[in-house]
């Protein structure tokens, strides 16, 4: 018979933690407290992730975006609603280098579009501009887009886009300000033109919150393709 306090002791060396916290957990990866702390979002507008009661083939789309022209992507698509405890980790992954952070929210994502998701779909970041880049070190956007092209086995093509313009942080602004600050700051980059031929776009960021920047590299799009385009994103901030 095993010894009961070496049994004690695998239990404890392989036993499955929380991929947050690292306390214990049965299943998911995640533990009961970070699980329930995510504020996931199940039913919301395909066109910006406001939460809706019923969504159906007739009401998809929120009375704010119906009367919007929307028509430079397809739908948007979050895994969770921001909050503060996912404010914490996303601060973590962007700033601290806690990359495994983006494989725990990446996975709720794919959960979100695995039923879509087939060989002619394609994901990219939203870039840093080089400057921002060279002083975080890394983008968070192309963690995540890595992350996601994984564990959805799909293509990721890390300068679908570039980000010509150094823009300010959009943190504090107003919606007109945030919109007139990324104006221009994209450009798509034209050796790609013919390898997305028939092919579905996901943008990616990490959170969206009025929708300016992903908007605005979207509409880089639209003279190439306008339609197969979907918006992604960890977390969406609803208002």
């Amino acid at each position: 018979m095993m010894n009961f306090n070496f049994r004690n002791l695998c239990d404890f060396l392989f036993a499955k933690r929380c991929k947050i916290c690292g306390e214990m957990n049965e299943e998911n990866n995640l533990c009961f407290s970070c699980f329930s702390s995510l504020k996931h979002l199940v039913l919301g507008c395909k066109k910006c992730q406001q939460p809706l009661s019923y969504v159906g083939k007739e009401i998809d789309v929120c009375s704010v975006c119906i009367d919007k022209d929307y028509s430079f992507f397809d739908e948007m698509i979050s895994a969770f609603i921001y909050n503060e405890f996912l404010k914490k980790h996303i601060i973590k992954l962007k700033n601290n280098n806690d990359f495994y952070l983006s494989d725990v929210f990446c996975s709720f994502l794919v959960k979100k579009i695995k039923h879509m998701v087939n060989s002619s779909f394609i994901i990219a970041p939203i870039p840093l501009h080089s400057l921002k880049l060279y002083k975080r070190g890394y983008n968070q956007s192309l963690i995540l887009a890595k992350s996601v092209a994984k564990q959805a086995k799909i293509i990721c093509i890390h300068d679908l886009f570039e980000r010509t313009k150094n823009t300010y942080t959009q943190a504090n602004k107003t919606q007109k300000e945030r919109e007139t600050n990324v104006k221009d700051a994209f450009i798509f980059n034209k050796k790609y033109k013919l390898f997305i031929k028939d092919k579905t776009i996901l943008i990616i960021d990490d959170i969206i919150t009025t929708g300016a920047t992903i908007f605005e590299c979207a509409k880089t799009l639209k003279n190439i393709q306008n339609k197969g385009i979907k918006l992604l994103s960890i977390g969406r901030r609803i208002k």
